[in-house]
């Protein structure tokens, strides 16, 4: 292959780019928005910052990508907040073009995540069922244990009503991630969960004991 050749070759997945969480000033300020429950503000503020990459200079700037797909992220959230599905649905697509895009298990991982919670908030169990599952799977690929945790969150969340015993052995592993990784806040959604679905199977003492050590 000529050097030419290798320059225009999008077969390749773009180097990996991510910025630390949270480490870009836009999305801090809209993670900051919606920790205030001014979530139509952090909506706004995250499309003002969408809005300042243009989308044909993604392909030549990897970090741009993963700062997009930050900015979505916490969108999707505020999106959910304010119960706009459509709107939240419409951001996980463009997450998954951009992941497409990149070919990197990481970003796809994110994009099958938040995929996955549109779905449980419209109730499509058994599609957010296969999101999680399919995320989990690129997580792993990428080797990044935050998304692995937080794939098995999602897998919790979706399987609490089918499939009981798997959703608790998911919520469980995921809280011992998060615990391992200094992440008290999606520790304790994890304990939260694996409370529900044992809470759902026997009212004990134990089982309540599950939720009250959540962080």
């Amino acid at each position: 292959m000529t050097r030419r050749a290798r320059q225009t070759d999008t077969s390749r997945p773009v180097p990996a780019a991510d910025p630390s969480p949270l480490a870009q000033p836009a999305a801090q300020s809209v993670h900051a928005l919606a920790r205030a429950g001014q979530h139509a503000h952090a909506v706004e503020a995250a499309t003002r910052a969408l809005a300042q990459t243009p989308a044909q200079t993604l392909a030549k700037a990897p970090r741009d990508v993963a700062q997009q797909l930050q900015l979505l992220e916490l969108r999707i959230d505020s999106l959910l907040a304010l119960m706009e599905l459509g709107q939240a649905m419409a951001d996980v697509q463009v997450m998954l073009a951009l992941a497409a895009h990149t070919k990197r298990a990481a970003d796809r991982a994110r994009a099958l995540i938040a995929l996955s919670l549109v779905h449980i908030r419209q109730e499509d169990l058994a599609k957010a069922a296969r999101a999680a599952e399919e995320g989990l799977d690129a997580a792993r690929r990428s080797r990044q244990p935050l998304l692995v945790a937080t794939s098995l969150l999602r897998s919790a969340m979706a399987l609490k009503a089918p499939q009981p015993d798997r959703a608790a052995a998911d919520a469980q592993a995921a809280a011992m991630r998060f615990e391992s990784l200094g992440t008290p806040a999606l520790q304790g959604q994890a304990l939260r969960v694996l409370a529900a679905v044992r809470l759902a199977q026997a009212d004990t003492p134990e089982h309540r004991a599950i939720a009250e050590r959540a962080p």
